[in-house]
């Protein structure tokens, strides 16, 4: 049967420093068979994964750091404190591994591969490759520029060059990051390689929950792909025994909603004596501190994601009617005479698959976990529920975390959100887009294919709309969405530690190992010749120590997620009072109930009464 190992157990730390030594890196193209290692899963915690990767395995002093993406959305800040980068579905880290491990791993060239498909195609398809849709399995089949014209470099950072920093590493001395990256966009619309997605069987999986509740409504590929996407086969997770699984760091997830919706609720919220008369405002750097953060109790949440909410009209969070005269409404065409409606309830969802999808879908519906509540989230309808006029909600399915912020952003501002369509818009099919288009004003004014409202794509479409996502994604505030509280608690590690605020579940990281110590390294589009006895044993030497994150290796990826409102340069979290962070948490038996900067450490754990294993359908409670 599949291998657990203890939650406590793999909380214990690996050292991150080490001695220089001399470098062996080898010009980044994957025809020179590099010590690949290729990761499916979890997007929510994709950019701690890229960072953790630079932090805590590459060894930047022996040679440089490389980060290929499918596409950049926020570019990393220079400035300490500054933006974390986001990226699109898909990153590579190529580096030399630090000699700080003891093992094969010790100053071996290395490239980890990752792709952001969501939690499921880090479950199912490690389990089971050629079970899997190649959707399901595709890798950055990224190189140098001298070999692949469609990766070109990014510059612009330290210096103006491509140098780019590697957490907050000050000097501390003036002159600057001591250690930095190289970035990469590797775009398919550019002159080189138009085929940049290999199809490459996965040798691990990162998933925010634990691979057993990846069944029911909760399967990979469950339910309908929105409009022009190509139906996957739903694909279970089954045991098949050649699984080690051991669990990770605790991500702080949060419920988002559009930013008119946001606002209105602050103004609700300090009619009612529930907020500072101070958030009576405009001002954003005062409206996007936690002071001034609203609430929405978790009943409502339940209700509206369950499908029981049809209309703003029908609730008043804490007892305030939501006015909603600034939206548009989502379903109506007011040029075919059919009357616009500003209630629209609209819902921005994940694929089912994911693990976002997964952690939100237990927290508040009990999917999979519940015997007396065991409530499925409402299913994707490309935002329209049918050709049924009223009564009906909104519903957009979106591949991956960026693609959630996409969608919600849209939905705030009226832009629209293409899906991920590259070339055009449904009924392109699939690989041409992965998510529901949410028509807007920036799109093209063709018809929308079989609307029952005779849309066209470029119709203003805003509303008050809810979503979810991890709080490492919209940190800079660039997206029309904002993260609210839970019944008066924040989405912070203050909050997450003390045990307040509960939307906090712990990664789950599955390597497919049917021989203990011999990870299975399969061939594929990009790994083209089997792998060696040297590589394998770099792979298993890689898979014994990436998920024990030590809280001192998680504090400086938790800088990166710090929010700052008012946008004050080199702030730093407390330095004027108005930043808040969110992140990652480490389980530690024994740890305060109060959080100290730096020191993201917390008593708090799901875990089975057994077994202490991870097991997300118990409630938080104190490390065993």
């Amino acid at each position: 049967m599949t291998k657990q190992i203890s939650l406590v157990a793999a909380s214990v730390a690996c050292a991150i420093a080490g001695t220089a030594h001399a470098g062996n890196l080898t010009p980044f193209n994957p025809a020179n068979e590099l010590n690949s290692i290729f990761v499916g899963g979890a997007t929510a915690p994709q950019n701690f994964m890229r960072e953790d990767v630079m932090q805590r395995i590459c060894d930047p002093a022996t040679g440089p750091v490389q980060v290929f993406v499918d596409k950049v959305t926020v570019l990393p800040s220079p400035i300490f404190g500054g933006n974390i980068m986001e990226q699109g579905d898909h990153f590579v880290v190529h580096c030399t591994a630090r000699s700080t491990f003891a093992s094969s791993l010790d100053g071996a060239d290395i490239a980890v591969y990752k792709f952001n498909g969501g939690s499921a195609t880090g479950v199912a398809p490690v389990v089971d490759p050629a079970g899997a849709s190649d959707g399901d399995k595709t890798y950055l089949d990224a190189a140098l520029p001298a070999d692949n014209p469609a990766c070109s470099a990014v510059t612009g950072g330290i210096g103006g060059a491509n140098a780019w920093p590697i957490g907050a590493t000050d000097d501390g001395a003036g002159n600057g990051f001591s250690d930095t990256f190289e970035l990469y966009e590797c775009d398919s619309s550019t002159a080189g390689d138009p085929t940049l997605l290999q199809v490459q069987a996965p040798d691990a999986g990162v998933s925010d929950v634990e691979p057993t509740l990846f069944v029911k409504a909760l399967a990979l590929s469950f339910g309908t792909e929105p409009r022009g996407v190509a139906d996957k086969p739903t694909q279970p997770f089954v045991d098949q025994g050649n699984l080690v699984v051991v669990p990770g760091p605790g991500l702080i997830f949060g419920t988002a909603v559009t930013l008119p919706m946001y606002d209105e609720l602050v103004k609700d919220q300090v009619a009612n004596g529930m907020l500072p008369s101070t958030c009576n405002t405009t001002d954003r750097a005062i409206l996007d501190t936690v002071e001034c953060m609203p609430s929405l109790p978790a009943p409502l949440i339940r209700s509206v994601f369950a499908g029981q909410v049809t209309d703003w009209s029908q609730v008043a969070p804490y007892g305030q009617a939501l006015d909603t005269s600034g939206v548009t409404g989502i379903g109506y065409n007011p040029l075919a005479g059919i009357p616009s409606s500003s209630n629209d309830v609209a819902i921005c969802k994940r694929t089912n698959g994911s693990g976002t999808h997964a952690q939100f879908s237990v927290n508040f519906l009990g999917t999979n976990c519940r015997a007396t509540s065991d409530l499925a989230m409402l299913e994707q309808n490309d935002g329209l529920a049918s050709a049924t006029f009223f009564n009906q909600v909104g519903v957009f399915a979106n591949s991956g975390s960026s693609d959630m912020s996409d969608c919600l952003d849209a939905l705030g501002n009226g832009l629209g959100f293409n899906g991920d369509f590259k070339n055009g818009l449904p009924p392109e099919s699939f690989p041409g887009g992965d998510s529901t288009v949410v028509p807007g004003t920036a799109l093209a004014a063709i018809a929308i294919p079989g609307d029952p409202f005779g849309r066209l794509y470029n119709q203003q479409t805003t509303a008050f709309a809810m979503g979810y996502n991890a709080t490492e994604h919209n940190v800079a505030l660039t997206f029309d969405y904002r993260y609210v509280k839970v019944d008066g608690k924040a989405p912070t590690l203050q909050e997450a530690i003390k045990g307040e605020y509960r939307d906090v579940y712990y990664l789950s990281y599955q390597n497919r190992e049917p021989v203990a110590g011999s990870p299975d390294l399969q061939v594929g589009g990009i790994r083209t010749t089997a792998a060696s006895a040297n590589q394998v044993a770099v792979a298993d030497a890689y898979f014994d120590i990436w998920n024990a994150v030590a809280p001192a290796a998680l504090a400086p990826v938790n800088e990166g997620f710090i929010v700052d409102p008012n946008g004050s340069v080199n702030a730093g979290l407390g330095q004027d009072g108005d930043e808040w962070q969110a992140g990652f948490v480490s389980p530690i038996k024994g740890a305060a109930f109060t959080y100290t900067p730096g020191v993201p450490e917390t008593p708090w754990a799901r875990q089975n009464p057994a077994n202490n294993g991870a097991d997300s359908c118990q409630d938080l409670g104190l490390v065993r």
